[in-house]
């Protein structure tokens, strides 16, 4: 790369990071200091932005890096894992957004374990759940950065060194989410999120027009082994299914049916999933992989991650800086949601319920962005010494991790029987589930841990809830009786809720 490239990408970067640094100066001048407004900024969150918000916080350095490596290496069979989540995933997200909506405005929640805790009352409840929103999301943090590394040091042609890529990443987004909260990360999402479907389209339509509308047969000659599906089809599918189950409950997401405004915006999320999965992590991907096979043969495991950004580099310079952007705002998109998700968990239900419940809220909300700081540099610390290929660290820890977490939820909204023994059977039944069958028999029957997870988590929340007394009648009502009060269909926004609620 000449040097003129060099520095246009690299100005392009730096301009992209003021106009970030702008934005969460905005959120900080209007943000008040407590737990809410820093980390859902009130509910307040219009259905635009949430939806624009959801889409770039649920498609990331995974979809821009991890997307296209997996199709290149797994072939038809990662087509089938990256496409298929879609069907289950929406209806899933918006039946569950809409009751975790009406619960987030009705009692003022502020991460999953107030829900859930609420729900099935128990400190143990809520330390497992948060214990869960911080662990295994901490790892996407780690791949968010490790995708910056990869960018700035590729599309520099080596300007910028790996380590110190990340390491630039990691302050800086520190900083950013410390300061802004919740407003700067949906404000700052809506623009990357913008940047990366756009990205992705440039770039696969590059890959598109370089290798010729003929790219299947091309592909097809070059590694045949990529059109035939040699993963065993019982993985294959419950990959697909526990890759879609997990999303309705990711940390990141879960957090965003509280900020939005309006019951509308619950939609919005799902239709934000939806569009990523179907054109950016499944049209875009393809293209980006399929042409990646014909342009760069020879990519082995983790190496097919940067198969995205090679391509990029090949495109002329005035395109090059451009998609620069588009690549950071891809990784950063998610990085600044979970990296908020995660100082709000530690604060809200470490801090503030279990260590001091006097803290007051200006106190706990400062507390909340120096633990910002804190975050940012244990994601760095996986960062620099990643341990394989993105997506293999994703699909092993952090989605099947959180998915833990959808049994106890469904018994919550859906059924009234569902105790606190039967959540807490279900957290710890379902947590050694998913680790026995990543770290001692991986996969038993080559069933995805992820639905193990959910199987023993299921069947722990059952089985403990009909053998223990039922759940306090005033804790059911506060729930199910809202649900039964409340027409959903005709109540739309927190105003109207409480005045429904008056009435």
């Amino acid at each position: 790369m000449e040097p003129l490239a060099q520095w246009s990408v690299l100005a392009a970067m730096l301009v992209f990071f003021l106009i970030l640094a702008w934005i969460s100066w905005r959120g900080y001048r209007k943000t008040e200091e407590s737990v809410e407004d820093h980390f859902i900024a009130r509910g307040t969150i219009g259905a635009l932005v949430i939806f624009l918000t959801s889409l770039g916080t649920a498609y990331s350095a995974f979809t821009f890096l991890g997307g296209p490596g997996y199709i290149y290496n797994k072939g038809i069979a990662g087509v089938i894992i990256l496409a298929g989540i879609a069907p289950i995933t929406f209806p899933l997200m918006t039946m569950i957004g809409q009751r975790v909506w009406l619960l987030g405005k009705r009692y003022n929640y502020v991460t999953p374990a107030d829900l859930l805790a609420d729900r099935y009352p128990s400190a143990w409840v809520r330390t497992i759940t948060a214990l869960i929103c911080i662990v295994f999301p901490i790892f996407y943090i780690g791949v968010q950065y490790t995708g910056c590394g990869y960018i700035m040091n590729v599309l520099t042609d080596g300007l910028i060194p790996y380590e110190l890529g990340v390491i630039i990443t990691g302050l800086f987004m520190s900083v950013y989410i410390a300061l802004g909260g919740m407003r700067a990360v949906a404000w700052g999402d809506v623009l990357m999120a913008v940047l990366l479907v756009f990205g992705m389209a440039i770039i696969a339509a590059f890959g598109v027009a370089t290798v010729g509308l003929d790219l299947f047969q091309k592909a097809y000659a070059v590694k045949p082994q990529a059109f035939v599906i040699s993963m065993d089809p019982v993985l294959l599918w419950t990959i697909t299914i526990g890759s879609a189950l997990s999303l309705p409950v990711w940390p990141q997401l879960w957090t965003k049916y509280y900020a939005t405004k309006n019951q509308r915006g619950t939609w919005g999320i799902g239709f934000g999933e939806q569009i990523g999965e179907v054109f950016v992590l499944g049209l875009c991907a393809i293209l980006i992989g399929v042409s990646g096979m014909v342009l760069f043969p020879g990519l082995v495991g983790a190496e097919a991650d940067r198969l995205t950004v090679l391509i990029a580099s090949m495109m002329p310079l005035w395109a090059v800086a451009p998609i620069s952007i588009a690549a950071l705002a891809a990784a950063l998109s998610t990085a600044d949601a979970i990296s908020l998700m995660i100082a709000s968990v530690f604060t809200r239900d470490i801090y503030q319920r279990l260590i001091n419940p006097q803290v007051s809220e200006k106190t706990a909300g400062r507390i909340g962005r120096v633990l910002c700081f804190i975050i940012s540099f244990l994601a760095l610390i996986f960062a620099l010494n990643p341990p394989g290929m993105i997506v293999d660290i994703i699909l092993d820890l952090s989605w099947p991790g959180v998915l833990v977490m959808l049994p106890p939820l469904l018994g919550a909204l859906f059924w009234k029987r569902a105790n606190t023994a039967g959540a807490l059977g279900s957290l710890i039944l379902g947590l050694v589930a998913v680790l026995a069958t990543t770290y001692i028999w991986d996969t038993p029957f080559n069933v995805y841990q992820g639905i193990w997870g959910f199987i023993f988590g299921t069947a722990g929340l059952i089985l403990f809830s009909l053998i223990t007394k039922p759940p306090d009648p005033q804790v059911v009502e506060k729930f199910h009786g809202l649900f039964e009060r409340i027409p959903l269909r005709k109540i739309r926004t927190a105003e109207e809720l409480r005045e429904y609620l008056k009435s």
